[in-house]
């Protein structure tokens, strides 16, 4: 499904933004203030020239590709963001063309560095030392990325805080971040920064040796800096392969930021009179979040807190060490640092957290420093805890949660036979614990389990020990029949505290294989292996492949069809997926039939993307020989397939256009009909001729076309998109966005290109009327169903008259849930979530429809009474109308909370940092107002009104601060509609096809902005 009428509406806005000249967004230029930095050649020694055959397929480009390429890294300038490689961006440059400076653009500089050598001398001396881009000609290019901003892997940030003397700024300090992305596990890599000051033009900090084995395919990297001089910094960094010889080291990636350091001696930072550097430490049960100085062995869990009431914005350094009952744990100690951009404010510190049994009994005490330069903090705290031993169950040993026991006895069994199976819960927790036992019955090489318990097995545990008699095999012919005879497994899981998928804990599970013998199956009797095996190292491929019908709703059959040639599999591995596998709805391996039905669940979301999904498998195992995608459209209840699939072809449809991607270090991409698909030769990729030989397409883009597409005539660059990426041999599969290429081609042969052919097949109907009425643009025997023979194709016709429902109405109605119950009364969203972060971030979700739950209860809240907590903060959380009162048919939430805080400012309790409503497949809306509000006690001047406004949309790290004493705040989900009505343009009918059309061509034929000739 497709919100169609705010689309049209929408593009038709950006069509005319267009056509005026409107902005739509701030350019980068917009958003950097100060001077553009002057171009200059800057030795980093970070890296080494590449070899000379490359740098002359750099000249050879500028030759070829003229303005188009100035720096003939292979990157048109139009998405090129520096186009002069010196690793100032484009939008900062003054000279963006022009590597030396010397009024030249360097496609037309025979010396683009200006040390006096001409290119081509450079590349051709055999002499390391001479390279272009190499001013000082010491072997190393000077700041040239050559593109390598293209790949995209690292980020850099930066931010300032002034440390505060009274009113007065005494000094700046920064932070920076360095984040690397999408790195190979266990490769080597090297990071390199330098920091220009633009007052001196000097490099006045700089890093070359900080290299580091990927463990993830992430990397952080942090430092800080103090007493910054005023001026406009610009920070370069670069990311490096690193493994083997420093020679052999390669560019990877580079990143820019520039900022800018001015102590004005203004209050920026709200100083720091009354905000001591104090630190509360509290001891914490994981489950319960209740502070505490005893805990139980192997009951409870340990997290350590440092809770600061009051910091100003800097730089802090921490440290922890603990001692024990044998004295001091020196593999305890753990340091690091946080950052404060603007206070004063509270800031939560998690120190460390340790499961029920990773300390032994005794007496512990941890101390915690805290350290700021600028402010000249130095201050150590220290807390004490005690874990006791537990006595309570002696046989629990360390499963303090709970253990699985049952009666099971057999490994055969027949379909006549009685087993009444129990299965007993032991060493749970008594306090009111939430506990979940699955249980499900597998049979062997299925994709999900044949039968379980269903939800059925959650409860709140106030005993010890729990009993569940099951009568699935009593006899075991209800669950197995006599004709499904074979190996089947049962599994019991316990889960703490639920099971879901926010995150629960397995605590303990059971399995047990059995055999289940029938008149045709002897479990005793081994099949006999086959005497030949399948070879599965020949090549495939699947003609077609298509879900049908297309456009269905939920709870419809959909038949998957298929044609397969080549090394023909005995199965195929058929999957239906929405968010590229973020949920799976369907996934088997079937018979090789060519077809294959499923019925699709109930209440699927009508706004997601579903694909489906075929490959090759063997003897009940995935090959990954061949594969192809497609896709589905799940529409609404009252939605008709026509109007739906035809705003789908105007604004929602699959770019069907031959085109390629590629991406270094990675499998080429080619786009056939919509799907893209990895090179079934799993070694194409993206590097130059000569250096890759056959492999290297980089820069043979035309050629590579004309693999797949052998009319293709040129290629033009598009706009980059979210594409799966394979490694060598089409293994591990990376989802990136990377640029894309077009494989332009002549279908008619009437010398007009087909971007710029209104009809690709000179059949005598326009491509996008063709599109419209399911006719096909590149096929001249194919022409569109026009039955009285009227110009307007049947399809048009019979939507333009046709008498079509009006829309449901909408989730709001100016202002209130509608229905008239409020959220009791609707449907579509079933739990309230709610994120409070005082010591930490925790998360609360309330059943709406659930009215024994708190949600639907106004309770007076204190230490002993609540619905959750936080530091010494009891909160209340229930629907009410907008005043705040109780309403059991509200459309609004309502928090209450009670502080015993004594703080102060922005120290003050009561810290939501959102609200939101969650629907079945999880998606979460958010208020969007405060409509009601009452203050606490100990507001100050850089917090008047409580941060109200910080409950409102995602949890962004910055709660309210409401204050303490009893305070409160109500929110809504739907704002006052603004009445105001702003004219609209009058369609007539032709109209409408007049302005859809134009969108249509304008989305898939222009080619002024995103699609040029490379």
């Amino acid at each position: 499904m497709r919100t169609k009428t705010v689309m049209i509406i929408v593009a038709l806005f950006v069509m005319q933004s267009y056509a005026l000249n409107i902005p739509t967004s701030p350019e980068l230029s917009e958003l950097v203030e100060d001077d553009a930095f002057e171009t200059g050649a800057r030795s980093t020694n970070g890296m080494l020239a590449i070899p000379d055959n490359s740098q002359q397929a750099v000249l050879d480009n500028q030759s070829t590709n003229g303005a188009d390429d100035n720096d003939g890294d292979g990157m048109a300038d139009d998405i090129d963001p520096d186009d002069d490689n010196d690793c100032i961006p484009d939008s900062w440059d003054a000279h963006p063309t022009d590597f030396d400076g010397d009024g030249i653009n360097d496609h037309e500089d025979v010396d683009d560095d200006g040390d006096g050598l001409n290119d081509s001398d450079e590349v051709s001396d055999n002499n390391s030392m001479t390279n272009i881009y190499d001013a000082d000609n010491d072997g190393y290019h000077d700041c040239s990325s050559f593109g390598m901003l293209l790949f995209n892997m690292l980020d850099v940030e930066v931010e300032v805080a002034s440390s505060m003397n009274g009113g007065t700024v005494s000094q700046l300090d920064a932070l920076f971040t360095i984040n690397a992305s999408s790195l190979e596990i266990g490769e080597t890599y090297a990071i390199s920064w330098w920091l220009l000051d633009t007052n001196t033009n000097s490099i006045v900090n700089s890093s070359t040796a900080n290299s580091f084995t990927a463990t993830d395919t992430s990397y952080v990297m942090q430092y800080p800096w103090y007493d910054l001089e005023n001026s406009t910094y610009y920070m370069t960094v670069e990311l490096w392969y690193a493994n083997g010889s420093s020679t052999n080291h390669f560019h990877l990636s580079s990143a820019n930021t520039a900022f800018t350091v001015g102590q004005t001696g203004g209050n920026n930072n709200g100083g720091n009179s009354n905000c001591p550097p104090n630190a509360l430490l509290s001891n914490r049960d994981f489950d319960t979040g209740n502070n505490q100085t005893e805990f139980v062995y192997g009951q409870e869990d340990i997290e350590l807190f440092a809770y600061h009431p009051c910091l100003v914005g800097g730089v802090y350094e921490w440290n922890f060490s603990m001692s024990g009952p044998n004295g001091y744990m020196s593999n305890e100690w753990t340091d690091g640092m946080f950052f404060i951009p603007q206070g004063p404010t509270h800031y939560d510190l998690n120190m460390k957290s340790y499961a029920n049994s990773d300390l032994s009994p005794g007496t512990y005490s941890w101390t915690y420093g805290l350290r700021n330069y600028s402010q000249g903090i130095s201050e150590w705290f220290t807390h004490n805890f005690t874990v006791v031993s537990d006595t309570s169950n002696p046989n629990c040993g360390t499963n303090s949660n709970g253990q699985l026991f049952d009666n099971w006895n057999f490994t055969e069994i027949s379909t006549t036979a009685n087993f009444p199976l129990v299965i007993t819960a032991e060493c749970l927790k008594d306090n009111g614990q939430s506990y979940e036992l699955v249980y499900e019955l597998w049979e062997e090489g299925a994709s999900g389990s044949m039968q379980d318990n269903a939800g059925s097995g959650q409860w709140d545990s106030y005993d010890e020990t729990k009993t569940w008699p099951i009568n699935w095999f009593n006899p075991v012919s209800s669950i197995v029949g006599e004709g499904e005879g074979g190996n089947y497994t049962f599994k019991a899981m316990l889960y703490m505290p639920v099971y879901s998928s926010n995150g629960s804990t397995l605590i303990d599970e059971l399995n047990h294989d059995f055999c289940v013998n029938t008149a045709s199956v002897n479990c005793n009797v081994q099949e006999e292996e086959p005497d030949n095996e399948t070879n599965l190292t020949g090549a495939c491929s699947f003609l077609t492949f298509e879900g049908t019908p297309a456009s269905l709703h939920s709870g419809d059959d959909l038949t998957f069809s298929w044609t397969m040639d080549g090394d023909i599999s005995t199965e195929v591995y058929l999957a239906l997926v929405s968010g590229w596998g973020a949920q799976y709805y369907f996934s088997s391996i079937e018979d090789n039939d060519g077809t294959h039905t499923i019925t699709l669940p109930e209440n699927l979301n009508p706004s997601a993307d579903y694909t489906i999904y075929i490959e090759s498998a063997y003897d009940d195992s995935r090959t990954t020989l061949c594969w192809k995608y497609g896709s589905i459209d799940i529409l609404e209840d009252n939605e008709g397939v026509v109007l739906d699939d035809i705003i789908d072809l105007f604004l929602n449809t699959t770019d069907e256009r031959p085109r390629i991607s590629m991406w270094y270090g990675k499998v080429n991409q080619h786009n056939e009909e919509g799907t893209w698909m990895t090179d079934p030769d799993g070694t194409a990729g993206a590097g130059l001729n000569a250096q890759w030989g056959s492999d290297g397409w980089g820069d043979r883009k035309l050629e590579y076309c004309q693999r797949f597409w052998p009319d293709t005539i040129e290629t033009r660059t598009s706009s980059p998109e979210e594409i799966v990426f394979y490694t060598r041999g089409n293994t591990h599969a990376y989802l990136t966005t990377k640029p894309v290429w077009l494989c332009i081609q002549d279908t008619d042969g009437d010398g007009i290109l087909d971007p710029e052919d209104d009809d690709d097949d000179n059949d005598g109907w326009a491509d996008v009327i063709e599109e419209v009425c399911f006719s096909d643009p590149l096929d001249y025997s194919v022409v569109p169903e026009d039955l009285d023979g009227d110009g307007l194709c049947d399809v048009l016709q019979v939507l333009l008259i046709g008498d079509f429902e009006p829309a449901e109405p909408g989730f709001c109605t100016n202002g209130e849930i509608t229905g008239g119950n409020g959220l009791i009364g609707q449907t579509e969203f079933i739990e309230v979530v709610v994120i409070e972060m005082t010591g930490g971030n925790y998360q609360y979700q309330y059943d709406i429809q659930d009215t024994a739950n708190d949600l639907h209860a106004d309770i007076v809240q204190d230490s002993s009474n609540y619905d959750f907590k936080g530091y010494y903060e009891y909160y209340d959380i229930f629907v009410s109308n907008a005043d705040g009162e109780f309403n059991p048919n509200g459309s609004f939430i309502t928090i209450q909370a009670r502080s015993d805080l004594s703080t102060s400012n922005l120290g003050v309790g009561f810290n939501i940092d959102s609200v939101g409503l969650r629907d079945g497949n999880g998606n979460v809306i958010y208020a969007t107002e405060v409509v009601s509000a009452v203050l606490g006690d100990g507001l100050g001047v850089d917090n008047p009104a409580g941060w109200q406004d910080m409950i409102l949309g995602p949890a962004d790290q910055t709660p309210t601060a409401m204050g303490n004493g009893q305070a409160s705040i109500t929110v809504s989900f739907c704002p006052i509609e603004d009445t105001t009505e702003e004219p609209m343009p009058g369609f007539g009918v032709m109209g409408v096809l007049v302005a859809l059309g134009a969108a249509m061509l304008a989305g898939r034929r222009s080619f002024s902005e995103e699609d040029t000739d490379e």
